[in-house]
């Protein structure tokens, strides 16, 4: 039983990671399609960057806006995606700081 408990703390800890990226790419694409003049702040126009260049200045937008992207730009969407951003990894170090726990009292 410990073992199952171990094993899924440790699974939701590895889909709320992935969650938090998943977000992160919808946010970039929705602002992307929808709000073209603001995506010209993180990749002006005619300027190639690199894929890690562009993650690290929409991160920095998520991160940093003020006020927050999702009510400067009025998106429900991106409002939604962006709690998820904000979130996941918070609850994917609660899950993998509960499941090294229990491991810890299982010995």
């Amino acid at each position: 039983m410990t073992l199952l408990i171990y094993l899924a703390l440790l699974l939701l800890g590895v889909s709320c990671f992935l969650l938090h990226y998943l977000a992160h790419w919808r946010i970039t694409r929705r602002l992307r399609q929808q709000h073209p003049a603001r995506w010209a702040i993180i990749q002006p126009p005619g300027q190639r960057l690199r894929w890690a260049a562009r993650w690290m200045r929409m991160t920095m937008v998520l991160k940093t806006a003020v006020p927050p992207l999702h009510q400067l730009l009025n998106d429900p969407v991106i409002r939604r995606w962006q709690r998820i951003w904000t979130w996941t990894p918070r609850l994917a170090w609660i899950f993998w700081l509960a499941a090294l726990a229990i491991r810890w009292l299982a010995r």
